[in-house]
């Protein structure tokens, strides 16, 4: 062992003050004013961390003086470790956590530095990743409202009795109930959260927790449950999704609204006529985009939808069978494939047809970079660039895998061969790992990757060309990517 490896070892010993002495304040939030749309807030019941009973957590000293940035992640069934991929030195951290699907990710907050943790009894842990303590407990129980009985009543006006009997659908109900009680998720800054609770016998609501001013702010009242939300490109327009059951391909229950914090407003989105299971997402900040008909592949007709007029304008008439956002336009494909044809159009935002191409093969989409674009055909793949100029690259691709920088590039094809390519797409060679990854995750700062032969977790080191052992584990040979956060020391 080195003396800088010595030394950065020393540094671990080194106690939380020299940590909790900084003078860190967490990200100021970007929305005004708490929305007034029902103005009778409930106070949040906030525990002490110290006096609520948690799970226990064996204080390490996270890497005190240390200046960088560590890999948190998951090693085993219940088990978490801080991963140094430079200096190949990993130490342990005892973490409240209990369900072994939890996603770090998804829980890591907008400034990056603190995890939130829902129990069994719906309270909350906030886990600040800068001092390894639990920094605050909330609780997010409310009063149960929801009455199935009542409920089917409602659901009855889109559901018949042919395709769900009354004890069907009040179990059905019941499932929903849970999981839309089940969101929770951080919104724009470390002071907020959107949850969902009852507010009367039918429906669960969006609700504003504002944890700075300990408040809870209704946003909406429409009938049904809360299904899923998603924020809109500007972070104050919330796209939401109602009904009572959350059964996959079941759409004829499902209502749209949209939330606008700024003008504390709430609309029905009205939907275009003759859709079956539609599908509702963000285009851009002014716009919705609406499939018509989601089929098992691709799906049928595509509109846009002015979220300010809510004026249709329908883009694509027919059938499709992939779509994709490309710059301000869409990326269309249309394949046949008892001919081995595939057509790939790229329309603007009115759905004029700025470029066409027809490739006699069978192709999908596999990524873009920038304005060039990734096919994987039938047994090799191509580049187009956005006029649809095509570049054969060789091999089926399986993984492409761009560095931050977008310097380099990590390839893996059909024939498990690792390629190096610059930022232009140009082959640098090929590299020599110890086994065939099946995911790549590059360092922030570019300068090697992770990479996750069957039960093991490598470094590679693009300067010196070799590789280093990090972890073995078998839950590294799961086919799920690993379950692992960045954490910023600086």
């Amino acid at each position: 062992m080195n003396f800088n490896r010595h030394l950065f070892l020393i540094s671990l010993l080194l106690l939380l003050a020299l940590v909790g002495c900084s003078t860190w304040q967490p990200t100021q939030p970007t929305v005004g004013e708490t929305p007034e749309l029902y103005p009778t807030a409930t106070i949040l019941t906030k525990k002490s961390p110290t006096a609520s009973p948690m799970p226990a957590v064996t204080p390490i000293e996270p890497f005190a003086g240390y200046s960088g940035t560590l890999l948190l992640i998951q090693t085993g069934y219940d088990e978490y470790h801080y991963l140094d991929p430079k200096n190949q030195i990993s130490v342990p951290i005892d973490l409240p956590i209990t369900d072994p699907q939890f996603r770090l990710g998804a829980n890591l907050s907008p400034s990056g530095t603190q995890l939130f943790i829902l129990q069994e009894d719906r309270t909350a842990l906030i886990f600040d990743l800068m001092t390894n303590k639990v920094s605050d407990v909330y609780d997010f129980n409310s009063p149960t409202l929801f009455t199935p009985e009542i409920a089917i009543t409602a659901a009855r006006q889109y559901l018949n009795e042919e395709d769900f009997t009354d004890a069907y659908l009040l179990e059905l109900i019941h499932q929903a109930y849970q999981a839309s009680k089940g969101i929770i998720r951080w919104y724009q800054s470390d002071h907020y959260h959107l949850s969902v609770h009852d507010t009367d016998e039918i429906s669960t609501h969006l609700f504003l927790d504002d944890h700075q001013r300990g408040e809870r702010t209704q946003l909406e009242d429409q009938p049904g449950l809360v299904k899923d939300f998603r924020t809109g490109p500007g972070g104050n327009q919330i796209l939401l999704k109602k009904g009572f059951v959350f059964l996959p391909g079941e759409w004829r229950d499902d209502q749209y609204y949209l939330l606008d914090l700024n003008q504390q407003s709430i609309q029905p989105i009205p939907l275009p006529t003759g859709v079956i299971n539609p599908a509702v997402t963000w285009f851009d900040q002014r716009s919705l985009q609406i499939i018509h008909q989601v089929e098992f592949i691709g799906g049928k007709h595509l509109s846009l939808i002015d979220t300010a007029t809510m004026a249709e304008t329908q883009i694509i008439q027919g059938e499709f069978s992939d779509l994709r956002r490309f710059g301000e336009g869409l990326l269309v494909f249309q394949r046949d494939s008892s001919v081995h044809l595939t057509t790939i159009k790229i329309l603007n935002s009115l759905g004029e047809s700025k470029s066409t191409k027809e490739i006699q093969d069978t192709c999908y989409y596999q990524t873009s970079l920038g304005s060039d674009i990734i096919l994987n055909c039938e047994t090799d793949s191509l580049l187009l660039d956005q006029d649809l100029n095509i570049r054969p690259l060789g091999d089926r691709i399986s993984i492409f895998s761009p560095s931050p920088d977008l310097n380099s590039i990590i390839t893996t094809d059909q024939n498990e061969r690792v390629g190096l390519l610059d930022g232009e797409l140009n082959w640098q060679g090929e590299l020599h790992l110890e086994g065939t990854p099946l995911e790549i995750r590059w360092l922030p700062d570019s300068s090697g990757f992770l990479y996750r032969p069957r039960g093991e977790l490598l470094y590679y080191d693009l300067a010196s060309a070799e590789s280093y052992l990090l972890h073995k584990s078998d839950i590294f040979s799961d086919y799920t990517n690993i379950n692992a956060i960045w954490v910023d020391f600086d």
